[in-house]
């Protein structure tokens, strides 16, 4: 799973890299773009399955409960 959000995120930070490059901004501008992107772009995967994971959890206690 992590090798998964991982992933994502170098695609998700590339792809958003490559359009800087692309509309004419430096290079270290889209080195600071694929960073900031693709540490957020895990925060935000990682916070997905964490709160999908929790309201899962949340959901069967409901159901045990009765």
């Amino acid at each position: 799973m992590v090798v998964g959000i991982l992933a994502l995120a170098v695609i998700f930070g590339g792809a958003l890299a490559g359009a800087a490059l692309v509309t004419g901004h430096s290079f270290l501008f889209a080195l600071a773009i694929y960073m900031g992107a693709g540490s957020l772009s895990v925060f935000v995967i990682a916070s997905l399955i964490f709160a999908g994971s929790a309201l899962r959890n949340f959901q069967l206690s409901n159901l045990n409960l009765g």
